[in-house]
């Protein structure tokens, strides 16, 4: 009798995942919010199944999360918003229970701040604001107490971007240099791994807010600099890509140059994979544009 192997109860949902995970990078958004869907319910059959497991509490927050990024992009803020929270608490639970998983830590504290991100899209820029300086407190911490790895690095430019930008729309000191300290962070980000998208979104944003924040202070030749950085970083895979981590920046970072029209046809083919911008593009809501003499 031939030996038959049977299919590990985990199997279906990294497969979802997977098959998630392909449709976001093809710009078929709908598709990808169905199969991580599918992905979540098949993990919360499982995590009822087996309540004291933390191994799939960890992987249905994840899910969620990956779910929550893409419904946010696709417009569906209010789902978005409610994935997120339902990550972050489960992982807040986790490290409660377990203080010393730094792995458990350096998930919520990044759960924490993508619901920040959320907030702060909705306008809630004080709790957000909340969220994001006791995130970035507490990942700083992580570094100090151990060796640092990509997670911690990689939501730390994401704190220090946030930082800044609220810091700028505030009013505060400091926004500029936690821009560089993002530019800085989702670089050595980069230089592991040049062919992950999110890195390469990563280091393009932390340049564009930068080059804002540097144009709102009267730094035009600075905003410049970074802003042909943020463009230089995703250009060549904006070219043929469907994916809007490098699509979107591509298209802001083209706009804040003065190259309207290119960036305009940027944002027409992200509005036909029904994307939805979490941030105003520029010319919108006070992010202006570099003039055409600026940019030479």
């Amino acid at each position: 009798m031939r030996n038959c192997r049977r299919a590990s109860p985990t199997s279906t949902p990294n497969v979802d995942s997977y098959l998630g995970s392909i449709a976001e990078r093809a710009g078929d958004l709908t598709e990808a919010i169905a199969r991580f869907g599918a992905q979540v319910a098949r993990l919360e059959v499982q995590v009822k199944a087996d309540a004291l497991s933390a191994r799939m509490k960890q992987r249905l927050a994840t899910a969620l999360g990956l779910q929550s990024d893409t419904l946010a992009i696709a417009g569906q803020q209010a789902a978005a918003l409610e994935r997120r929270r339902r990550a972050m608490e489960i992982f807040e639970a986790l490290t409660a229970q377990d203080a010393t998983n730094r792995d458990w830590q350096v998930s919520a504290q990044t759960a924490r701040l993508k619901y920040a991100l959320l907030l702060r899209a909705q306008g809630d820029a004080a709790v957000a604001g909340r969220l994001v300086r006791e995130g970035r407190a507490a990942l700083e911490q992580l570094a100090k107490s151990g060796t640092s790895n990509r997670a911690i690095t990689s939501a730390l430019a994401l704190a220090s971007r946030l930082v800044a930008q609220l810091s700028d729309a505030a009013g505060e000191p400091g926004a500029g240099e936690a821009a560089e300290r993002a530019v800085a962070a989702a670089q050595a980000l980069l230089a592991l791994d040049r062919a992950d998208e999110n890195h390469l979104n990563s280091v393009a944003s932390a340049h564009i807010t930068a080059g804002v924040i540097a144009q709102r202070a009267g730094d035009s030749e600075s905003a410049r600099r970074h802003f042909q950085a943020a463009l230089a970083t995703v250009e060549e895979r904006a070219r043929t890509s469907t994916n809007a981590r490098v699509l979107d920046p591509a298209a802001r970072a083209l706009m804040l140059l003065g190259r309207a029209e290119a960036g305009r046809a940027v944002q027409e083919r992200l509005a036909r994979l029904g994307y939805q911008p979490l941030e105003p593009w520029p010319g919108i809501s006070g992010v202006k544009t570099l003039s055409a003499e600026v940019q030479h």
